[in-house]
């Protein structure tokens, strides 16, 4: 058994017969990579004859000096489960590694190492595969809380086996459902953008990028993806017609009104009846409520750009194989929070998922911070799934006095 390089329609046809690869490894994903300076390298294990026995990504990142290595492997295109697989693998990398001039591989096998949810909770996952990696050269890393910049440490999940609409509803929690519930009466809408509508997308998620304090994508990223990904990928976005939002308001406080009116005419025979005045008591403050969201309407209608039709409130970018939607990213305008149109993205997607039999909805990345006070993390667990760490990172040096010259070099310019 020996590594080789394959064509990326040799890994495609290959990752056909799997109902799911990492987002990253998603036909027409390497171009939108590309965009950063790393360049994609697909490689297969296969035997004598030449038949594939396993197939995996290896993304090259090019450094001041050389070259970083970095490969995901995914269990669905390796079968981490055969550890003589796993060996002959490992080897064959850092042979690869070696012969193109890698500085060193980096490793990291899409596996769970813990789980933890509400209903359900492991630890101490997939052990084997660590210490067989490490066994053979491998340092390891486990990725506890925080962001890492170029490794997943934390993921938030769904399992949508078995839902439908009506049972994914129920399994929201009482905040998402009331969020959601929310954004349906007041008129916003969900619907796909087109590539011509990409550069609102971009104002989205720079605001975002703003606000949060982090750097965004680039418009090119967005229309690169978009062109190459095809059907796998679609932009979601939420948007109002602020002339008929503020229109549903009015109608809501009129027949607000109108409730008051008949508790009025019984209190005129009963003035005392304290359950007809706790309930006009009630109305005047939702009236009250409704006036502040008229007048909110009004002035966001004064100063639209969009004085006719919807307005963009929120958007994502999501990924599609046969088992999996991956929640990439997203981003909001934070004046419209309230409006909740982020809640109704996600059970939109989440709803066509299971229409469509899809097992599996992956927010992606949280820092693995479940104090309360992550408003990322309080935001996907409305919608009552299950965090997930990663099993870690692997490192080998493949150049160790350069690698090591490099890290003392780094270290005397305070460099990371």
């Amino acid at each position: 058994m020996k590594l080789i390089e394959i064509s990326k329609e040799q890994f495609s046809d290959y990752t056909d017969n799997f109902a799911n690869v990492y987002y990253t490894h998603i036909s027409g994903m390497e171009k939108v990579f590309a965009l950063r300076g790393y360049e994609y390298v697909y490689l297969g294990l296969a035997d004598d004859q030449g038949k594939l026995h396993g197939v995996t990504v290896l993304v090259k990142m090019k450094l001041r000096i050389g070259y970083t290595f970095d490969v995901r492997i995914s269990p669905e295109t390796i079968d981490l489960t055969n550890h003589k697989l796993v060996v002959t693998l490992l080897n064959e990398l850092k042979k690869y590694a070696k012969e193109h001039g890698a500085l060193d591989l980096y490793v990291a096998p899409n596996l769970p190492k813990r789980i933890v949810s509400d209903n359900n909770s492991a630890d101490n996952m997939n052990q084997e595969i660590i210490d067989l990696i490490r066994e053979n050269g491998f340092s390891y890393r486990s990725l506890d809380q925080g962001i890492d910049p170029l490794f997943e440490n934390w993921a938030y999940k769904k399992d949508l086996t078995g839902l439908n609409e009506d049972t994914l509803w129920d399994s929201y929690n009482d905040n998402a459902r009331y969020s959601i519930n929310n954004a349906q009466k007041y008129g916003i809408n969900v619907r796909q953008l087109e590539y011509s509508e990409l550069d609102k997308f971009k104002l989205l998620t720079q605001h975002t990028a703003d606000r949060v304090g982090y750097n965004d994508k680039t418009l090119e990223y967005y229309q690169t993806a978009y062109k190459n990904v095809g059907e796998k990928i679609k932009f979601w976005a939420a948007e109002v017609d602020f002339n008929k939002y503020r229109d549903n308001l009015v109608e809501i406080r009129d027949d607000l009104q109108n409730k008051i009116d008949a508790i009025d005419e019984h209190l005129e025979k009963f003035p005392n009846s304290r359950k007809k005045l706790n309930q006009k008591r009630e109305f005047l403050s939702q009236i009250e409520a409704q006036q502040k969201r008229i007048e909110e309407a009004e002035q966001w209608i004064a100063d639209s750009s969009e004085k006719a039709g919807a307005t963009l409130l929120a958007g994502g970018m999501f990924l599609y194989t046969d088992d999996v939607v991956y929640y990439t990213l997203s981003g909001s305008y934070a004046h419209y929070s309230n409006l909740n149109a982020p809640f109704l993205i996600q059970h939109h997607v989440m709803t066509e998922a299971v229409r469509n039999g899809i097992s599996t909805y992956d927010f992606l990345g949280i820092d693995g911070d479940f104090s309360g006070t992550d408003t990322i993390y309080e935001f996907k667990k409305s919608f009552n799934g299950y965090a997930e760490q990663k099993i870690g990172v692997f490192h080998w040096i493949a150049q160790p006095v350069k690698y090591k010259l490099i890290e003392f070099l780094k270290k005397i310019l305070g460099r990371n």
